[in-house]
This record gives structure tokens, sequence and C-alpha cells, in this order.
């Protein structure tokens, strides 16, 4: 028995290596209010891929795997909606270190009847969000999509609603 146990072990370390190797390219740290538009448009284009509601492209069998990393300071100047496999991270020491325009996840499907139930696998934590008046920030999703220790400053809805 040890012996299956040990196997297995040096089977699964030898796929993953540790520490793991990163994919740079698919790791993007955001200084504030440099090139702000380069930041915008690199942020639309890994929802474009990773995310939208068109069930034949939305994302969710995607290869892609990103980290949206953001260093202490302002970015109200972003909006960030995330797709499948993707997450937000504030780097500074507590959430209202590094504060974004809005963070936003959308149902993955417009059809009132699936709506946020395969929203999954994307997070964001350590981040503060000031929605604009009278929008709230939404986090519409369904599983393994955790948000850890952020601060909304305003409404959050944990749903989205679209008729049907």
């Amino acid at each position: 028995m040890f012996s299956k146990i040990s196997f297995l072990a040096t089977v699964a370390f030898a796929v993953e290596p540790n520490p793991p190797i990163w994919d740079t390219e698919k790791v993007k740290i955001f200084e504030p209010g440099v090139a702000t538009a380069d930041a915008q448009k690199t942020i639309n284009t890994i929802l474009a891929q990773q995310g939208g509601h068109d069930p034949e492209c939305n994302g969710e069998f995607s290869d892609g795997r990103y980290a949206l990393m953001f260093k202490s300071g302002s970015h109200k100047e972003l909006d960030v909606e995330i797709g499948f496999y993707t997450t937000v991270h504030g780097l500074g020491r507590t959430p209202t270190e590094t504060s974004l325009g809005s963070l936003l996840v959308q149902n993955g499907d417009f059809d009132f009847h699936v709506g946020a139930l395969d929203n999954f696998w994307r997070g964001a934590e350590n981040v503060h969000v000031k929605p604009a008046a009278g929008t709230p920030m939404t986090w519409a999703v369904s599983q393994a999509s955790p948000l850890r220790r952020i601060h909304v400053e305003g409404d959050l809805n944990l749903f989205q609603y679209n008729t049907g």
C-alpha cells in the first residue's frame, strides 16, 4: 500500500513542479495611473477570452488562467469585469490601500433559467470598490468564486436578474 501511495505522490509532483512555473504572460501587474488606456484594454481583452455571454464561447472551458494584480493606490479609472479562470488581487496590506473603479461579475448566461449557475472559477480579494452612485457592485456567481477582504463602499448585489 505504501509503495502505491509513494508512486502516486511521485507522479503528481512530477506533473506539477513545486514551486509552480508561472506563465508570466498571464500574470498582469497594474500600477496606479500608469498607461490607463492600455490597462483597460488588457482587462477587456482577457474578459473577451474568459467571459462573455455567448453560450458557444464564454470562456468556461478555456485553458487560459489569469491573475490581475493591482499595486497599492487608486485604479478608480479602471472597470474590472471578471470572467472564468481569472482572479483579481489588491497588493496593499489592507483592502482600502487598493481602489478599483468597479468590480463586476455578470450572469454567465443571460437566459434567465441559467443565470449565474454556470459562473464559477473566478475570484477577487483585498480591494476597495466604490461603485458609481445608483450602481451596485454585482457578484453573480454560483461556486468556487471567492470574494475575500473586499471593502464595498455602496451596495453589493449577489445576483443579477435578467427577465425571461
